[in-house]
């Protein structure tokens, strides 16, 4: 495969392995439009090589497959959780965590994100959480949320978001309901 130069991550193929690294340290590998673009272009480049059979695109899918088993440090190390504590420092330290978010998010969008995360992970096809998600995104960057998010960055003051998760969650998708049992 002729690997092509990419703004935002690397690609590398080795003995039908594909290495797919994010490239931008200076703003912690943040995701944005170029990112996606570019790691659409990397799946579809080693898609279509007969001789790639695995693509590494992180240390999580790379447990995921193995089934080996990783320890506190060793997943702090790696980057899968974001800190490791001794037992009588985790309820603080989650109660602080959750604290950031309370502070520092939309109730909204954080409403969304975990019923999309709970909700699709078990869907019939991928697509179903990318267009769920894509609608997600629409809507959310429509909303008097990001006005507010964006006017709150710029005057450099706290967020006040006005959404509330009774009264203004889209209608796009069922938030509320449950699958029937089976």
């Amino acid at each position: 495969m002729n690997t092509p130069e990419f703004e935002t991550l690397s690609l590398t193929v080795e003995d039908a392995i594909a290495t797919i690294t994010l490239n931008r340290p200076q703003q912690m590998n943040a995701f944005n439009l170029t990112m996606m673009q570019e790691l659409i272009r990397a799946f579809d480049l080693t898609d279509a090589d007969d001789d790639v059979r695995a693509v590494g695109l992180s240390t999580a899918l790379e447990w995921c497959f193995t089934g080996r088993l990783i320890n506190a440090d060793e997943a702090r190390e790696r980057g899968l959780v974001r800190s490791v504590h001794a037992p009588d420092e985790l309820y603080p330290a989650a109660v602080a965590i959750a604290r950031e978010i309370a502070d520092n998010t939309a109730q909204v969008s954080v409403a969304m994100t975990r019923q999309m995360l709970w909700r699709m992970v078990g869907a019939e096809h991928p697509m179903a959480a990318h267009e769920l998600d894509s609608r997600a995104i629409q809507a959310r960057g429509a909303s008097e949320d990001a006005c507010e998010g964006v006017a709150s960055f710029l005057e450099k003051r706290p967020a006040e978001y006005p959404n509330r998760v009774s009264t203004d969650m889209p209608e796009f998708f069922d938030w509320q309901g449950e699958p029937p049992f089976k």
